[in-house]
């Protein structure tokens, strides 16, 4: 199986102490996403004791670096500091050979990077970028879509089939919270409008984890993202991300998490 040789993590952190279970528990399955590891928490918090409790939750098993950006603007402009954390990497020869940025809350695991490694591979020569679908769990344990508010018809989206039946499909305006590139794909980010905090569909917030998604995309496609569907018309489970709070599916006046 093939493996990440050096990945960076970027994860935003807006300080709630309640939210540093989700954190933890994030952290704990990053150190088996790649063979080295360097984790850097973008936070708003200079105070000492709130930063301990974040290095506690991120834990030692990679090396870690918090970091607290001073002039931000807005606050909601703190998830897009880890762009300049990202370029920084890139141009100073640190040799990440991949890079995930992630949400606070959002379980990537080392099922989610096999997946992602072997999406690479049947995906090539073409720019799609293997995609992943957030879900939410109900207190009666059923998974349920978090983002999708319509079914979709898997004989009408667009789509690639390969010989063995499993596809890979093109859903519109796709939302992961999360995104993960090889280290041609972030220098494609970082020198193309998709940097900018005004591309794409979302706002400011959720816009800083669409990645390439919407820049680029080959005609018939909604985005560069394509999500893997096994031969049973059932989402890969590599490409199933777990939104640990559960949020959707518990509010019941919402729309999302429904499906």
């Amino acid at each position: 199986m093939d493996c990440i040789p050096y990945l960076a993590i970027a994860i935003t952190f807006f300080y709630r102490q309640e939210r540093l279970t989700y954190l933890r528990q994030i952290c704990r399955h990053h150190a088996n996403l790649a063979t080295r590891i360097k984790t850097f928490v973008i936070t708003n918090t200079n105070d000492a004791a709130e930063r301990a409790l974040i290095l506690e939750a991120v834990g030692t098993a990679t090396a870690v670096k918090i970091v607290t950006p001073t002039l931000l603007g807005h606050p909601l402009l703190l998830a897009w500091i880890h762009r300049d954390i990202f370029k920084k990497c890139l141009m100073s020869g640190q040799n990440f050979s991949h890079y995930l940025y992630t949400e606070d809350d959002m379980l990537v695991t080392q099922e989610n990077v096999n997946y992602w490694l072997h999406g690479m591979k049947i995906l090539a020569p073409s720019v799609f970028i293997p995609g992943f679908m957030r879900y939410e769990v109900d207190d009666k344990g059923t998974a349920f879509c978090t983002d999708l508010t319509s079914a979709v018809n898997h004989e009408t989206i667009p789509k690639i089939i390969f010989a063995n039946g499993y596809s890979m499909i093109s859903i519109r305006r796709p939302y992961q919270g999360m995104y993960l590139l090889d280290q041609t794909q972030m220098a494609e980010l970082l020198l193309t409008p998709a940097s900018s905090p005004d591309y794409g569909y979302y706002h400011v917030r959720e816009s800083a984890a669409q990645g390439l998604s919407f820049y680029n995309v080959p005609a018939g496609a909604n985005s560069r993202n394509l999500v893997g569907v096994n031969q049973g018309v059932s989402i890969d489970p590599g490409a199933l991300i777990w939104h640990l709070p559960n949020s959707y599916v518990q509010d019941h006046t919402s729309k999302f998490g429904r499906i």
